[in-house]
């Protein structure tokens, strides 16, 4: 452990958990963000997600989205955008530390991160939609938005969140 620490690593959970940065809250996305996931239309979304996660509707290359998916879409990024702009402005911040405790080791709970994974696929639905209608700028902010989000988890020391960082 002496070895660990001399390399500037942490060697107990305390230790761990205090490495982990701790971000001052007006800095920290991952406030903005956990109040995004803890509105009850997130939570109750699974008519969203089935959707915004059926690969079938997404176009092939240099095709548009076809009128039906282009409508559904449309209603279900109309019925979430309250949480679309409160994601949206969390990609402003650059700093989050979402509020886990570490020193429970292989037992901490993590909720948010299926939460961020249903956000990164609401952002990239939304632009999809604005690719497929000509609003390219609105597409990559909604693409900057959910690396945003993705990267709001970098810095988590758990493979699990690096896992659900890079398969969005």
């Amino acid at each position: 452990m002496l070895a660990i620490r001399q390399s500037s690593y942490p060697a107990s959970l305390r230790e761990l958990d205090a490495w982990y940065t701790h971000v001052p809250d007006s800095q920290n996305a991952a406030l903005i963000l956990t109040k995004a996931f803890s509105d009850p239309g997130f939570a109750n979304n699974s008519s969203t997600m089935t959707v915004i996660a059926d690969n079938t509707r997404v176009p092939t290359r240099s095709h548009l989205l076809d009128q039906e998916t282009k409508a559904e879409l449309t209603a279900v990024l109309a019925t979430n955008q309250s949480l679309l702009d409160l994601i949206h402005s969390a990609a402003a911040l650059t700093n989050s530390r979402y509020p886990i405790d570490l020193t429970h080791g292989f037992q901490t709970l993590m909720p948010h991160l299926s939460k961020v994974k249903a956000a990164i696929q609401l952002l990239t639905a939304e632009a999809l939609l604005d690719a497929s209608s000509g609003e390219t700028e609105r597409g990559m902010s909604a693409l900057r938005a959910a690396g945003s989000v993705a990267d709001s988890v970098s810095e988590e020391p758990f493979l699990i969140s690096q896992l659900v960082r890079i398969s969005n």
